[in-house]
């Protein structure tokens, strides 16, 4: 077994479940009732001959957004997945765990260990993973604290879409029609693609 599966085994998948959260290879999920999903993905690097590098983040993909990013296969019925994440964030290593410590460093992301430090290396991630990324994805599986994180972002993120998009796709399903229908005038108004205006219109309507 590959070092970063055999870590996955041993120290990832015991928070898994505790979590009541489902793992595959190297991708977990926690799902929302409202079909929104997290996902933290551990992704391998080889860069270093003597050592085991990854990235661990954090994904998180609105329903709203997979949709709008799937609307030409809307009959498919395909679930989200890490690739409609609206927002992502790398979990970041202990000094002790990580690749690249020094803050100022290119890869400060990136976790690793040696064959003979999978242990510390792992206690460390469970510990990250139950103290912190678990409570963060449930936290912002609700749209509405996902809207105040992507305005006011607690630590570096990748945002897609315009902030404009962004606050139509955390909002459509739920909020008042209109304040979404006033949204909607104000990123006609500012140039926002006429495809994704007509789509959260449709959307709009079509709510119950």
């Amino acid at each position: 077994m590959k070092p970063l599966d055999a870590l996955i085994r041993q120290y990832v998948k015991p928070v898994v479940k505790g979590e009541n959260a489902n793992i595959a290879k190297r991708t977990v999920r926690v799902s929302a009732s409202s079909g929104d999903r997290a996902f933290i993905e551990f992704t391998q690097h080889f860069v270093d001959p003597d050592k085991t590098v990854f990235d661990v983040t954090l994904h998180i993909a609105p329903v709203s957004y997979w949709e709008w990013l799937n609307r030409q296969h809307a009959d498919a019925g395909l679930a989200p997945d890490g690739r409609g994440a609206l927002a992502s964030r790398a979990v970041m290593p202990p000094k002790g765990v990580a690749w690249d410590p020094d803050p100022e460093g290119f890869f400060p992301s990136r976790w690793a260990f040696l064959d003979e430090g999978i242990d510390a290396c792992g206690e460390l991630l469970a510990q990250e993973l139950e103290r912190s990324v678990f409570p963060l994805a449930r936290h912002l599986l609700n749209r509405s604290a996902l809207l105040e994180e992507m305005k006011n972002p607690s630590a570096p993120t990748v945002l897609r879409m315009s902030p404009i998009m962004q606050e139509i796709v955390l909002i459509i399903d739920d909020y008042p029609e209109e304040q979404v229908s006033q949204l909607l005038v104000s990123a006609e108004e500012s140039g926002t693609p006429a495809s994704f205006v007509e789509w959260a219109r449709r959307r709009l309507a079509l709510r119950p």
